[in-house]
């Protein structure tokens, strides 16, 4: 529980700072929050009573313990609050003993929303400046990166008086605000120029510089954050919340519910640096109202869409805020279409209210909406996971996801989330794919003490997993492929097989023995013959050569070979050959094994043949063949 540290009465009630378990919270204060870091702004109650953090976010640097400041503003419960953090120069933390690194952190540069550095600081001396620290980076990188404007002759009259070539009113001058991080409270100054019904945020003369300054305008109430009391339509719809459930009766249960997938954690550890990258990239696209291209690429289950979609639930809280110009957000999911064309329509439903249209006709009215200029029409952040599934024969609804965020009035921002790194290029020409101009963010699989650490924030509180059976999961899964949604199944099912026990590592085996044997034994019983032949000759070409990749050339040679052994080749040979020199229904047989998931098989330039890939371990394969009664004598 936090207490608030209030200041005020009445409607100029203003929350100072929050005390709890890990101490007293004032803005100023640097913090290890849900992604990362943060140096706290202000804090913000809302209507239904939710306590958040309003920080200014640290991205985490190349350097061990370096922290980068950056321009990006984020919400935050105060739950995902996990500690203070110290903060020094970079000049400090070499001075320090190695024994007592790991208590410090250093900050020396900054990044912009482009990716830029700053030219190095002093962390103390810009974090003890009262201007505001977003103010003095964003000064830093006008510094570095804008050229001063040549001062341009004005006309000027019979007196030698300037002309007004365009007269306009001069805005009155703004008040200069100074903060006192001591105490965290507005000066005295401040006070004196707050009007009967305007609402000051705590810090907001602190760290709200993320966006562009604007013309001075008459003092504003400012709007709260308004949480919508029934669902919000499809439009802004960013995240569906996780269904309620009662209470659980035993740590077990709760176990149980925790380790599910379908549970959305507080905060999503070891992805702070995709996150930031992410952030940073919808950010300043969203504020100059312009259009971008965001490719994410990795495996299944190491946390790219959910990534994707937190980023999105922090830029709808700063669009409610009014931090940001008004946006729509769409997502689409390419397993759920039932034909990739699909995708025109839903786009067309969102920047237009007329009619439904065809495929064509709706590609044509999109091309149209895309390239007229429009500055009524609000940005459109479009989310297309599984854009694997959205292949044609020409490749146009690619293409034109890809193409359409490029145009100077698009006002479109894709974010692709497929798990080929080389996706674009191997599906369009080298010439198209090359000035599409993708960011491009490739999430690695999680490490095992990455998979460690999100199996303990998943069971935070209950003592119902042995350690040692949490550190067995998370070394077998990361040798694997990292993917945190198998290490979070096997946990689950280890604790449901313990029966109220306390989950030892003979649970675990026995939930990774259950989950490899009995669905891949039924797999494998079902495959024809030609497949079962054909994943020999994979297992044993692999086997040989030690590596997963093999050539389809060698495959069906080594699939000949195999057939012309054993009791009986004569019949084998007969019935699988015939009159025919390879082997009948191949391209069937790779077909099969592609969509079960088996292997993978992938065209390279210059290559008669494609590679043909393993996604499973042989061993597990050829323990369960060696029984087979079709192939058994063949491995």
């Amino acid at each position: 529980m936090w207490e608030l540290i209030t200041s005020g009465r009445g409607r100029r009630t203003q929350i100072d700072g929050i005390r709890g378990l890990i101490g007293e919270l004032r803005p100023g204060d640097i913090i290890e929050v849900g992604h990362g870091f943060g140096i706290i702004a202000s804090f913000q109650q809302t209507e239904t009573q939710e306590l958040r953090v309003r920080v200014l976010f640290l991205t985490q640097g190349t350097e061990e313990r370096e922290l980068i400041l950056t321009t990006a503003m984020i919400y935050a419960p105060v739950e995902t609050v996990k500690q203070k953090i110290t903060v020094v120069t970079k000049a400090r933390f070499d001075s320090v003993d190695d024994a007592e690194k790991d208590q410090f952190y250093f900050c020396y540069r900054g990044q912009d929303r482009k990716g830029r550095f700053s030219d190095e600081f002093n962390f103390d001396t810009l974090i003890g400046n009262a201007q505001g620290i977003s103010e003095q980076l964003a000064d830093l990188f006008r510094e570095k990166f804008e050229t001063p404007k040549k001062k341009r002759k004005v006309a000027r009259g019979l007196m030698g008086t300037p002309k007004k070539l365009f007269p306009q009113e001069i805005p009155e001058p703004i008040a200069e605000v100074t903060f006192d991080w001591s105490s965290g409270s507005d000066s005295e100054e401040f006070k004196d120029e707050e009007t009967d019904k305007m609402e000051i945020d705590t810090a907001s003369s602190v760290v709200d510089t993320a966006s562009p300054k604007r013309a001075p305008q008459t003092p504003r109430k400012k709007r709260a954050v308004e949480i919508p009391k029934t669902p919000r339509s499809a439009r802004s719809k960013v995240l569906p919340s996780t269904p309620h459930k009662h209470a659980p009766s035993t740590p077990h249960q709760e176990a149980r519910d925790r380790l599910h997938i379908s549970s959305l954690p507080d905060s999503l550890p070891c992805r702070e640096s995709e996150f930031s990258q992410v952030f940073i990239a919808l950010e300043s696209a969203i504020q100059a109202g312009t259009g971008t291209c965001v490719y994410v690429s990795g495996t299944p289950g190491v946390g790219k869409t959910a990534t994707v979609r937190e980023v999105i639930s922090q830029l709808e809280l700063r669009k409610e805020d009014g931090e940001l110009p008004p946006f729509v957000f769409l997502e689409v999911n390419g397993m759920k279409l039932t034909h990739p064309n699909v995708v025109y329509d839903l786009l067309w439903k969102e920047v237009s209210d007329k009619p439904n249209m065809s495929a064509s006709n709706g590609m044509s009215a999109l091309e149209s909406v895309f390239t007229k200029k429009d500055p009524s029409r609000p940005v459109l952040v479009v989310l297309v996971d599984e854009l694997d599934q959205l292949v044609t024969k020409n490749q146009s609804v690619m293409y034109n996801l890809f193409n359409w965020p490029a145009l100077p009035n698009s006002k479109l921002i894709v974010v692709a989330i497929a798990n080929t790194m080389d996706l674009p290029e191997r599906l369009l020409t080298n010439k198209i794919s090359s000035r599409l101009g993708l960011t491009r963010i490739q999430f690695r699989g999680y490490t095992y003490q990455e998979l460690r650490q999100i199996i303990f924030s998943r069971l935070e509180g209950l003592d119902v997993v042995d350690v040692d059976a949490i550190e067995y999961v998370a070394r077998k899964v990361a040798g694997v492929s990292g993917d945190a949604r198998r290490a979070l199944d096997l946990c689950r099912r280890a604790v449901e097989l313990g029966d109220g026990k306390t989950i030892k590592i003979d649970h675990v085996r026995e939930a990774i023995m259950e989950s490899h044997v009995t669905h891949m034994e039924e797999f494998l019983a079902s495959l024809s013959v030609v497949s079962k032949v054909l994943l020999c000759a994979i297992i044993v070409r692999a086997r040989r050569s030690k590596a997963n990749e093999v050539l389809l050339r060698e495959v069906l040679q080594q699939a000949e070979q195999l057939v012309h052994m054993g009791k009986s080749s004569a019949i084998n040979a007969k019935w699988l050959y015939g009159s025919d020199v390879r082997l009948r229904g191949f391209r069937y047989a790779v077909q099969e094994l592609v969509e079960g998931g088996l292997i993978s098989q992938q065209v390279m330039k210059g290559e008669a043949t494609p590679n043909i890939r393993l996604n499973v371990a042989p061993e597990a394969m050829k323990k369960i063949l060696d029984y087979d009664p079709d192939v058994g004598e063949m491995l």
